[in-house]
């Protein structure tokens, strides 16, 4: 019972883009880009320095977490 909690738990968390407790973090990003997967989910550095996790494909917009 606890493994189906905790794994229907990561995947809500990841789905709506908890933060804190979401999976998809920037570590996460660093592994995708050194594994070379795919470009678009990678973690990009603004002008000012800053970084940017550009959204994920999988998880929901604002008004789909409402209606959820």
């Amino acid at each position: 019972m606890h493994i189906e909690k905790n794994f229907s738990e990561n995947i809500l968390h990841t789905v709506m883009d908890v933060p804190g407790k979401s999976k998809d973090n920037v570590n996460a990003r660093l592994d995708l880009e050194a594994l070379c997967v795919r470009e678009e989910p990678h973690i990009r550095i603004r002008e000012n320095g800053n970084p940017l996790k550009p959204k994920a494909k999988y998880t929901l917009s604002v008004e789909q977490r409402r209606v959820m």
